[in-house]
């Protein structure tokens, strides 16, 4: 999707509709609902951890979401997953936009929203996203960080869940 559409449709919604910041986030989180994409989950089910699934959605599946920056893993273990979108350089120039200028801050926002999705395909959560640098503060790339061991708690609860079930019947 154009930018600029982006860019266009969010100030309309904020000016119209007074939505804020939590509004956009939120936005961004339904994308694993609205659009069912069976490959997607069909892809991800298979992977053995949460790091492995973001390699892998950043491998295979953000360029093809998102073209208009370009993604990569800085971090990626146990205890912490660093995310880094960089805008595309050959969409600025075509655009003519400097990296303060692509988008806005509530583009951002609904960017992390749909980041926070990641999870939902293979473990039914979205996983909380903080954000770490901005390319709106000044930043040469947005850095959004992700906490791996709320999944690890969440489907080892599930699986204690599930085996004492089986004890009880």
């Amino acid at each position: 999707v154009n930018l600029m559409l982006i860019t266009d449709i969010i100030n309309y919604l904020k000016v119209s509709y007074e939505m804020n910041e939590a509004h956009f986030y939120a936005m961004g989180q339904m994308t694993s609902k609205v659009s069912q994409n069976k490959f997607i989950k069909e892809q991800l089910v298979n992977l053995k951890n949460i790091t492995e699934t973001f390699d892998y959605f950043v491998d295979v599946f953000a360029s093809k979401f998102d073209t208009n920056n370009t993604y990569k893993i800085v971090c990626n273990n146990s205890r912490s997953i660093i995310l880094e979108a960089r805008p595309d350089k050959h969409v600025m120039q075509e655009l003519g936009v400097t990296p303060q200028m692509f988008g806005n801050e509530s583009v951002g926002r609904s960017k992390m929203g749909v980041l926070s999705t990641i999870t939902d395909y293979k473990y039914g959560i979205c996983l909380p996203v903080k954000k770490i640098s901005s390319i709106y503060d000044g930043d040469c790339s947005d850095k959004f960080e992700f906490d791996p061991t709320l999944v690890d708690n969440l489907t080892r609860f599930h699986s204690i869940e599930l085996n004492n079930l089986a004890t009880y019947h």
